[in-house]
């Protein structure tokens, strides 16, 4: 996730790295206030699962495929998951509720 020069460098000389160097350098995706830190998981969280469940494991799946298998791989397994998951229940219902302009509830 680091780039490698600053990888090591935090190796060899075994230097802490703080919150705003790790945010900047894209080791953190978030920033918080001290003592923040739970309140904003739970929002991702909150975020995360007013999702597709279905979609969201095929989108984790396809990332491991990318970092184990590279971009061939995981562009098949892209197409070949959203093949399955366009006919499933939580498609139509993604669908519908966009049509209806309400939130989705999916399964």
């Amino acid at each position: 996730m680091l780039p490698r020069g600053i990888a090591h460098e935090l190796l060899i000389t075994c230097r802490e790295m703080l919150a705003d160097e790790a945010y900047r350098l894209g080791f953190a995706n978030r920033l918080t206030q001290r003592g923040g830190a739970l309140q904003e998981s739970l929002k991702l969280a909150g975020m995360i699962v007013r999702n597709s469940m279905a979609v969201v494991r095929e989108v984790k799946r396809g990332l491991a495929t990318l970092a184990e298998d590279g971009v061939g791989a995981a562009t098949k397994f892209e197409w070949d998951a959203a093949r399955a998951l366009q006919g499933g229940s939580d498609a139509e219902e993604g669908i519908s509720a966009f049509l209806e302009k309400r939130p989705p509830k999916f399964a």
